[in-house]
């Protein structure tokens, strides 16, 4: 008994220090309900109060928990791997940047931060529309199917989304690469769009693997026979249906997960070829340094070369003592001194341009390191900057630079030592204003 209490005690003990999620809940539509927005609210759930949990959350337990966290819902990328796990008349669903706990009757969509969220309870909330409500025969697109149909519509276009802007941000970056592979004067070894190349490569390895993670689970959801639980009617019990009934419900299922594995399946192939365009643009950089290293290796040959030329040319007068007339004798003082003060101004002229040159190098060496850390900032927080742009763009097509900055000022995701907004616009503007009309669109930020 003692070692019982003390497992308990241990259990409630962790279960109170695993913080509360935020999650869109979406309730079936009755038939006496005309507007789907009552049918969306937002509640705070945690596990210390796991028996005033409401249904189906009650029937989770302490390990389901952390399919529902999304610590990282800033982030670009997903703080864990998608899954589907079955449980007591529930479905849990992480795909993506959400994930969604689907009931007989009821649906919670986690994270509430994300826009990506938002627009997946939305979507659910439509059901009554779509299926009329009535409950009367069980139909293809009952509620449970719904809402994983629209969690996983949601998740497909999240992840295309977030390639269409690697692929622009990629696109940029080699355009930059090419165009000073093609100039012919010093800049050509200028050295700063090439040091983007590593950023984004990473950030594409790692949307590779939540893919490829997301196109796993989809398959092996696939095969698992009794995924979503069978819906019921308002203040009745499950909807008695029949084997045969259940068999096509499962095949029902299972067409809208193979479905969207297969877009998964062409979105990984859509990355295959970023990747192919990123290693050539790679190949071209090393081939650009081969060729930088095989120009110093002359340069150097011939400055030995002339060092030596004038070294055995210099062994006669050496020997003879210089004391060899040339004439200069008997010119006169003026001229040395003429030809000293123009020896001076050229080195003081050269001394000049030289520190000019430097500290134009210093600014153009800031410059590239804050297009670098802007470049960084986009790709590890694009799910932070689609949260903005989406709540901006609610109610309108396209978003300012102005309007922008104030959303971004408000943003609390946004941790210190970043850079500083004005920099992240200009970057941000640079690459996904397309038609340069100092707006972003909605068709330039998402894929559609």
């Amino acid at each position: 008994m003692a070692l019982l209490a003390t497992r308990r005690c241990f259990a409630s003990a962790i279960d109170r220090s695993i913080p509360s999620v935020r999650a869109f809940v979406v309730e079936r539509a009755r038939d006496d309900v005309d507007s789907v927005e009552r049918d969306i609210a937002v509640v705070d759930v945690s596990l210390a109060s796991r028996k005033t949990l409401p249904s189906p959350l009650n029937t989770l337990r302490s390990r389901d928990w952390a399919l529902l966290e999304h610590a990282g819902a800033g982030a670009s990328f997903a703080s864990a791997p998608a899954s589907f796990v079955t449980r007591d008349g529930v479905l849990v669903a992480r795909t993506g940047p959400t994930t969604t706990a689907i009931g007989r009757d009821r649906a919670f969509v986690f994270d509430a931060r994300s826009s990506v969220a938002k627009r997946t309870a939305e979507k659910i909330a439509r059901w009554k529309a779509v299926d009329g409500g009535k409950g009367e025969s069980l139909s293809i697109q009952d509620f449970p199917t719904f809402a994983l149909e629209c969690a996983l519509t949601e998740s497909s276009r999240y992840y295309e989304d977030k390639l269409f802007r690697l692929r622009r941000l990629a696109a940029h970056s080699i355009d930059e690469i090419s165009e000073v592979l093609q100039l012919g004067s010093a800049r050509a070894y200028a050295a700063p769009p090439f040091q983007k190349l590593p950023p984004i490569r990473r950030a594409v390895k790692e949307l590779e693997e939540d893919v490829r993670q997301s196109l796993e689970a989809l398959q092996a959801a696939a095969t698992t026979p009794g995924l979503l639980p069978i819906p019921k009617e308002h203040g009745r019990t499950e909807i008695s249906i029949t084997a045969e009934e259940i068999e096509e419900r499962d095949e029902a299922v299972t067409d809208v997960l193979s479905s969207h594995a297969r877009r998964m399946a062409a979105v990984g192939g859509l990355i295959a070829e970023l990747t192919s365009d990123l290693n050539s643009a790679r190949e071209l950089w090393e081939l650009k340094l081969d060729g930088d290293r095989t120009r110093t290796v002359h340069m150097n040959l011939r400055a030995t070369i002339i060092a030596t030329s004038a070294a055995m040319a210099s062994v006669p007068a050496a020997l003879g003592g210089m004391n060899i007339p040339h004439g200069w004798e008997e010119a006169p003082v003026m001229l040395f001194w003429c030809i000293s003060g123009g020896i001076l101004c050229g080195s003081g002229a050269m001394w000049y341009m030289f520190l000019r040159r430097i500290e134009a190098a210093a600014k153009i060496t800031d410059l590239h390191a804050s297009e670098l850390a802007s470049l960084q900032f986009i790709l590890n927080n694009m799910d932070s900057l689609e949260n903005v742009f989406s709540g901006v763009t609610q109610n309108q097509h396209s978003v300012t630079k102005e309007a922008l900055r104030d959303a971004m000022a408000l943003d609390a995701s946004r941790d210190i030592g970043t850079p500083s907004h004005d920099e992240i616009l200009t970057t941000l503007f640079k690459v996904f204003d397309v038609d340069k009309s100092d707006r972003i669109s909605k068709k330039e930020w998402r894929r559609s």
